[in-house]
């Protein structure tokens, strides 16, 4: 299905999604040695918040440079409105974040006693 969909976009769609790929990879990468919470942190700001500055040089290095330890919702947002030059909320974020966080805990309940990855191995 996946495929099908591809097929369908115009070369340009297709190199954005590569492009949208490739920033979420680079990301990743050099948020290596961070948390999980902070690399989906950095994901959310991205493809919520960020992506029209994705684009500029240096982009990935500038958000990664928003985190450090220990820092709190609002502490992170003043960083990144600070280097973006963003009016981000920071209680707009630390209720995206919030959501997201019980999303994956619903998910997580879901699949308890799922044993030896039924149902998926047999689709």
């Amino acid at each position: 299905m996946t495929e099908e969909i591809i097929q369908n976009l115009t070369p340009e769609e297709v190199a954005e999604l590569q492009f949208v790929e490739d920033t979420v990879n680079a990301l990743h990468s050099a948020m290596t040695g961070r948390t999980p919470e902070q690399i989906k942190a950095a994901d959310v700001l991205y493809i919520l918040a960020l992506s029209e500055y994705s684009k500029e040089p240096g982009f990935v290095a500038k958000l990664v440079g928003c985190f450090a330890d220990g820092q709190t919702d609002e502490q992170l947002i003043a960083e990144v409105n600070a280097v973006f030059g963003t009016d981000l909320d920071p209680e707009d974020f630390s209720a995206i974040m919030n959501y997201a966080n019980h999303q994956l805990v619903e998910i997580a309940k879901a699949q308890l006693g799922n044993v030896g990855g039924e149902p998926y191995w047999s689709w």
